[in-house]
């Protein structure tokens, strides 16, 4: 199997110039063209899980719609004329080898290298492309008439699998060359709704948009495929951890670990929309625990344990942008687990658990140069880092006996408050911080209950801590977020595998009491999406990765969706 499409798909706006009809203009319109950009945006995402049963693709869309224009005689035109017009949109636009060119047009005009009834072709190569008709003026995504959908998905979903020409063309075999077609619908989130043979005119079911069936890799030689190889939910991605980020534009970056211990990320195509769909961070990048923070500069940096025991780093070489490659702290930097934060002086520290169980400290001075591992004090089971209001950094972590303790930045990077110990017995402690700056601690004890403790005024001198309290609820893994308006949000999985929150009434106060959600879960973490809206992503018990999100800053919930 060649390598599968990794590249971006540029939907060009063709203007057709007919001289024999008096220089008259074919074309689709401008609103058509939107329309067809909003599709694409949301079928790439399906079609790229199904292909991914044939290999590792990626597909992204250009958000930019490219105007051409030319001069024919009549309204008939070939492929060499059409390969001519591609390449010439290629210089024209800086488009680079890998990426794919889509021309839609319209009706009144033959392609004469195609048989009679064609409607999309897609040519494989350096730089594939794709022809697809459209019917008729006024589409929508939906598409009910199947005017245009079934043919783009069509040709989009084989020239990624078979961009370079030796590969399994996967739609034929579901149709409509050797089958009545099989169309997989879609509700408005992309979550998949059922496969039918039945055209969308027919069905009646609600439904948002719909692809072209993608044949299970079994039956993908060039011949009717039986319905259960056609009609399926497309594979969703799994994972083992997870973990977030936030670009400097505001878009929300997800890290996940595969069951294969893989680094993929995905992320919104906008901030507060639309996601990506997955790609691993690197081509040779595994990790089995995960960290993510910004630098000074805001750029995304991923530290993690790899499956060597070793510690790791990549990050974005400009804001938003694309990622430096896996790099190594130093070769005797083993841990356990590891967090990361940014002292205030903008260093980026690490705190880490080596494989001795004793706790461990790096910050980087330079690109790519660390100071070196330093040992922190004391041995931990789990730990986490809080930022106080006045920047300075906070260790809170689960002892070897079982205990937490803190131990808090007092001066430079090298002068900390030594442990104090702050409640348990516990297994794991996260840490959020108030409207009003005061650090609050929550931990789930030995007996699986949860317990939080809170700074009784913004780091005093004192560090006076108010002392555990019984929160309500037993968890197995915690995350903490906090809403737009400032109150923190405690999101757990139940000792029953259910996913829960909990949250303040009003900003520092009180808490409401456990609530749950119609979900299941493994792994967990939370952020906050650039108008302020928590948004929540999971390891299902299947070991899907999921999100849910507030529908309004400080508001209810959308509800489970796979990422």
């Amino acid at each position: 199997m060649d390598t599968l499409f990794n590249g971006r798909l540029h939907l060009v706006q063709m203007v057709f110039v007919i001289q024999n009809q008096q220089n008259a203009q074919l074309f689709i319109d401008d609103a058509d063209m939107q329309t067809a950009l909003q599709y694409t945006q949301k079928a790439i995402r399906p079609i790229s899980l199904y292909a991914s049963q044939y290999g590792y693709n990626h597909l992204t869309v250009s958000p930019d719609i490219l105007p051409a224009k030319v001069v024919i005689p009549d309204t008939n035109f070939n492929d060499g004329s059409l390969k001519d017009w591609v390449d010439t949109i290629a210089i024209d636009n800086q488009i680079p080898n890998g990426d794919c060119i889509v021309i839609l047009f319209p009706i009144g005009l033959t392609n004469t290298s195609w048989d009679v009834g064609t409607k999309g072709y897609h040519y494989t190569g350096d730089l594939p492309y794709i022809l697809s008709r459209v019917s008729v003026q006024g589409i929508t995504v939906q598409d009910v008439p199947w005017d245009f959908a079934g043919s783009l998905s069509h040709e989009i979903a084989e020239m990624t699998v078979n961009s370079s020409g030796n590969n399994p063309e996967v739609c034929d075999p579901c149709g409509p060359n050797y089958n009545s077609t099989y169309i997989d619908y879609f509700d408005n989130q992309g979550n998949y709704l059922q496969t039918s043979q039945t055209p969308p005119y027919d069905v009646d079911f609600a439904y948002d948009f719909y692809i072209n069936g993608i044949v299970m890799p079994s039956h993908s030689e060039p011949k009717k495929a039986p319905a259960w190889a056609c009609a399926y939910a497309p594979p969703l991605p799994s994972g083992k951890q997870i973990t977030m980020g936030q670009n400097a534009d505001g878009r929300l970056e997800v890290f996940y670990s595969t069951l294969k211990d893989e680094i993929y990320h995905v992320w919104q195509i906008a901030p507060n929309r639309n996601w990506q769909s997955p790609a691993p961070i690197g081509n040779d990048s595994f990790g089995v625990q995960l960290a993510v923070t910004k630098n000074a500069n805001q750029e995304l940096v991923i530290v993690y344990r790899g499956t060597n025991d070793q510690l790791y780093y990549d990050w974005q070489t400009s804001q938003n942008g694309n990622w430096n490659g896996e790099t190594s702290i130093g070769e005797n930097d083993e841990c356990l687990q590891v967090a990361a934060s940014l002292f205030a002086n903008g260093q980026l520290g690490l705190f880490y658990i080596g494989t001795n169980h004793q706790l461990y400290y790096n910050w980087q001075t330079g690109v790519k140069h660390w100071n070196g591992e330093t040992l922190f004090g004391g041995s931990a089971l789990q730990l986490t880092v809080a930022q106080n209001q006045d920047q300075s950094l906070e260790v809170l972590y689960v002892g070897l006996d079982l205990m937490v303790y803190h131990n808090r930045q007092t001066g430079s990077n090298e002068q900390w408050s030594g442990p104090l110990q702050l409640g348990g017995p516990a297994v794991q402690v996260v840490a959020g911080r108030n409207k009003d700056g005061r650090l609050e601690i929550f931990y789930i004890g030995t007996d699986q209950q949860i317990y939080h403790n809170w700074q009784t005024l913004p780091l005093n001198p004192a560090a006076v801590w108010h002392g555990a309290e019984p929160l309500g609820g037993s968890a197995i893994q915690l995350a903490i977020g906090s809403n737009q308006d400032g109150r923190l949000e405690l999101f757990y999985i139940g000792t029953d595998n259910l996913l829960y929150h909990n949250w303040q009434v009003v900003p520092n106060g009180n808490w409401s009491g456990e609530s749950y959600f119609v979900a299941a879960g493994k792994q967990l973490t939370v952020g906050n999406n650039q108008d302020g809206r928590l948004e929540l992503f999971y390891i299902g018990t299947n070991d899907v990765v999921y999100h849910n999100w507030q529908i309004a800053p400080n508001g209810n919930w959308n509800g489970e969706v796979s990422l």
